[in-house]
């Protein structure tokens, strides 16, 4: 009887084990957001559109920041994800977390860090002066490379959290 009681336990906690891993595994972010696994972060598209500033502020009011594309992965999966997904990739130019500030390009938010390089469509940044009215979109289909845009411009934009255990 010990032992069928002690088969029965280990069979029992396995199960719940791995179920737990499956579930966790699949919920790294709240329901609706894109996990990107390799830099741990979750994205949100908007379903409305804001100025750069308010979109901001629509982020930081959920605990998020505007999404930082600062390595090759993260641009090349924010990239693909948009080209095919239908809701991403029929929402014209979007607002990621980049702003010119005087004479240099910034990640606004917790990183804080110059743009060292990134997805530029030829010819861009192209706002020459030091105005703060720049800010960073990336372009609709079918070219999905970053442009400067002002900052006053109205379109839709996407928030960044880091992935966690939603259960």
């Amino acid at each position: 009887m010990a032992v069928a009681y002690l088969v029965f336990a280990v069979l029992f906690f396995m199960r719940v084990s791995i179920t737990h891993s499956i579930v966790a595994e699949k919920e790294y972010c709240p329901k609706g957001y894109v996990h990107y696994p390799f830099e741990h972060v979750c994205w949100r598209f908007s379903t409305s559109k804001k100025t750069w500033f308010n979109a901001r502020k629509d982020c930081e009011a959920s605990h998020e920041h505007l999404a930082v594309l600062n390595t090759v992965g993260l641009i090349n999966f924010f990239k693909t994800y948009r080209a095919i997904n239908k809701e991403w990739s029929t929402k014209g130019n979007v607002w990621i977390g980049g702003r010119k500030l005087g004479y240099n390009w910034r990640w606004v938010g917790p990183i804080g860090e110059h743009i060292l390089f990134g997805d530029w469509m030829h010819g861009e940044p192209n706002a020459r002066s030091t105005s703060s009215t720049h800010c960073l979109s990336t372009e609709g289909w079918p070219y999905l490379t970053w442009l400067d845009s002002p900052c006053d411009y109205v379109q839709h934009y996407v928030c960044e959290r880091v992935a966690n255990y939603y259960f």
